[in-house]
């Protein structure tokens, strides 16, 4: 089958945002999150799965639609896959395990600061000027007006003004296998192995979880497990 001409794709997008314009949003009470299941968008309500039939609005100011497609303030449309998960904090869970924010915001990814705008991420190649004052290099250094220094660790989160964002880490079994997220990035483990995470519990490859109390846990496939990601340092 030919792609639909280019004038055909650039009126479908035109209609979505006047739908974006004209659909009144409503605030879902008790809403936990919103996927997509089968090509159908539905959402979880008190534990309950039903079909979305209007504009929904989540925390972060995100805007979702009937369609699949959501957006944060005036930014740009986004399609939701096959898969994911947006959460009612605002949050994006894919099948992979990777939780992050869907706002704009910054990151540190081995390393190097990444600014994520509209769901798109790229390392900043010079010194960022934040509205504190302070000034955030490419390695993760942020310095403030006062001259004092603070090195980002990896994984950590900050809204665009330099403000602080909650981690989360992960952990899921797919396919027999564990997979976790931690300090922004996302690693198998072999049977064999095992993992602290930031918060003391400890990830074993066979699919066991310690808590932080010692008691375990045995993953069950397709469940992702959410844990307290890398805790901020306050200067």
């Amino acid at each position: 089958m030919k792609p639909p001409p280019s004038w055909i794709a650039a009126g479908c997008l035109a209609l979505n945002c006047l739908i974006f314009a004209l659909s009144p949003a409503a605030q879902t009470s008790g809403l936990e999150q919103v996927m997509k299941k089968d090509g159908q968008v539905v959402y979880v309500q008190g534990g309950q799965t039903v079909t979305l039939r209007l504009p929904i609005t989540l925390a972060g100011n995100v805007t979702f639609l009937t369609n699949g497609m959501f957006k944060v303030g005036d930014g740009k449309l986004r399609d939701l896959k096959e898969g994911q998960i947006l959460k009612a904090d605002g949050t994006l869970l894919s099948a992979d395990g990777s939780l992050m924010p869907v706002i704009d915001h910054l990151t540190v990814q081995a390393g190097r600061v990444v600014l994520v705008k509209d769901g798109e991420g790229a390392a900043i190649a010079l010194e960022m000027a934040l509205p504190d004052g302070s000034r955030l290099q490419p390695d993760g250094t942020r310095i403030f007006q006062d001259g004092r220094r603070l090195r980002l660790l990896d994984g950590q989160l900050l809204t665009l003004d330099g403000s602080p964002l909650p981690v989360q880490d992960t952990v899921v079994l797919g396919g027999g296998k564990v997979s976790v997220q931690k300090d922004g990035s996302i690693f198998s483990l072999r049977p064999d192995q095992s993992l602290m995470m930031s918060d003391g519990t400890k990830v074993l490859g066979n699919g066991t979880v310690i808590r932080r109390d010692g008691n375990p846990v045995t993953l069950i496939e397709g469940q992702v497990r959410v844990i307290e990601g890398v805790t901020p340092r306050v200067p």
